[in-house]
Order: structure tokens, then sequence, then C-alpha cells
């Protein structure tokens, strides 16, 4: 498996790995692949962002996440997870991904990681990404809340 940056070949991939996720959330909004396109090109490109993928032994995108290290009003950075996404649960990819998220924090100096688990998955999906995350070394640090609208 290689973890590198997203390569504009890639961003097919990576929508149809977008789509597939928002079928498994019961998030409610209407996926528009123009707007993925936009969304995933401008962390590819933008400086304090990464579009970061994983490929698999056959060459095939097997996940990838997106985040952001910014200053906000700090001195120090804090880097933030948009998206994170994997085709196969219970795999290495998702804990390679996870190290190379903090690779890309540490890279960048920044004070702390931030990931909100807002996919809102099936509660047994929900409860992997958690583990994942609290096994790599991640606490919980306040509740999301959302009011639709």
């Amino acid at each position: 498996m290689i973890i590198r940056p997203a390569e504009e070949a890639d961003v097919p991939q990576i929508l149809d790995l977008i789509e597939q996720g928002t079928r498994e959330s019961a998030f409610e909004g209407t996926y528009d692949r123009e707007r993925a396109t936009d969304y995933v090109r401008t962390h590819m490109h933008w400086d304090e962002a990464a579009a970061i993928v994983a490929i698999d032994d056959n060459e095939q995108l097997a996940g990838g996440f997106i985040a952001i290290a910014s200053h906000e009003m700090w001195r120090e950075r804090l880097c933030g997870l948009c998206k994170f996404w994997v085709l196969q649960r219970r795999s290495p990819v998702a804990r390679s991904l996870v190290n190379r998220l903090v690779e890309f924090a540490r890279d960048r100096e920044c004070m702390s990681i931030y990931v909100s688990a807002t996919a809102q998955l099936a509660r047994k999906e929900q409860q992997l990404f958690e583990n994942l995350l609290t096994r790599s070394g991640f606490d919980y640090a306040g509740a999301v809340m959302k009011r639709n609208m």
C-alpha cells in the first residue's frame, strides 16, 4: 500500500469513493459531483491543506482523507480532519491513513488535530471509526451538536 498526495488522475476514483460514502451516511444532503470535484481539487492545491490517498497493491484507491492546517487566531497551527474515507473496514488502510494524518500535522507543527466523527454512519460503523481514533491517541474533546433547518 502506498499513502501519497492525491493527483489529478485520482480525482474520478476519489469522487466514486465519496459518492459511495454518501450512500452509507444518514446525512440528508444531495450529493453533487461537480461541487465534490471542486472541493477535492481545492484541497489538493491549497498550501494549508492536503488531499491524501491510499493506493492498494492492485493500484486501486483504497481510501483517503482531506485535512487542513490553520493558525485560525492562534500562533500555533491546528489541524482539522475534514473528510476520511476507506473502502474496507477493519483493514490496515484506515490506520495507515490516520498515521499519515498525524505526520501531516507534525510536519506543519500543529498543536493538535481535531476530528469530528459526524458522518452519521450506522452505529457499528460509527463505533469502528471512534475506536480507530481512540486507539490512535485521540481523546474526546466535547460534543458535536447539529440542528436541521
